[in-house]
């Protein structure tokens, strides 16, 4: 069976469920190594209008919409004309989901994935492999909890936040983290912010006029002028803390 690749833009001028339907078959047709020559010789739409919609249609749910996902991607980050933070937002909150999801089949997480993820910044990076992450002041070394207190290590599980997945932000340039036993308590991420810089800024809404939280001499504080050292923080990989918590 001959596809050609033009006929892969061809296809996706249709309905979503006429595309899943589509790549789903090709699938389990085509061997492989035919679907990434496929895959990887599609040249893609371009222009801000219809990267969005292309993004939608291409969230990965079988082996073929992956690897074409995966072209898209490159093909958009080699673009010298798409801001980059346009890219991140969806790509790293689809990563998230395939790494974490309990039950894909073994072909959804593959190394073409892991070369993904590695191209991203490293806070980044850290975001995306970290089940549960902490949040620790640069300089203090305080980790901020929910309730807005502050700890010398993470010792419980208000000191876990996640990226909210299932609220997705309108403005592609943020990711929401949420507290892990106070859900209510979510702070946001600039992605832009997070491509120029590893000093991490937490923004109560996201707007990059909103209040951000610092630390001083152990105590928060919000701030919304220049940039300012009590304001950075890293993130920290806590994977490790629910199994250590259990052991307590």
């Amino acid at each position: 069976m001959i596809i050609l690749p033009n006929e892969v833009v061809n296809h996706l001028s249709n309905s979503l469920e006429h595309f899943n339907a589509w790549t789903e078959e090709l699938s389990g047709i085509l061997n492989t190594a035919q679907q990434k020559q496929l895959a990887w010789n599609v040249r893609w739409p371009q222009s801000m209008d219809e990267i969005k919609d292309i993004q939608l249609k291409l969230t990965p749910t079988n082996q073929f919409k992956s690897l074409l996902w995966q072209s898209f991607y490159w093909q958009l980050r080699r673009s010298s004309g798409i801001p980059k933070s346009v890219l991140y937002q969806h790509f790293v909150l689809n990563l998230v989901k395939l790494k974490r999801a309990e039950q894909q089949p073994p072909e959804m997480w593959n190394i073409q994935l892991e070369n993904m993820l590695l191209s991203f910044p490293q806070s980044l990076q850290t975001l995306l492999k970290s089940h549960w992450l902490c949040l620790q002041h640069q300089r203090d070394y305080l980790y901020a909890e929910a309730a807005y207190q502050f700890q010398l290590g993470a010792n419980s599980n208000c000191s876990m936040w996640h990226i909210d997945t299932q609220r997705q932000i309108n403005d592609h340039h943020w990711l929401r983290l949420r507290n892990v036993c106070e859900t209510n308590y979510v702070w946001f991420i600039n992605l832009e912010n997070m491509m120029q810089t590893d000093n991490i800024l937490l923004f109560h809404s996201p707007s990059r006029l909103a209040k951000r939280l610092c630390l001083n001499q152990d105590l928060g504080y919000y701030f919304t002028k220049e940039i300012s050292k009590d304001c950075h923080w890293e993130f920290r990989d806590c994977s490790y803390l629910p199994q250590l918590l259990r052991g307590l």
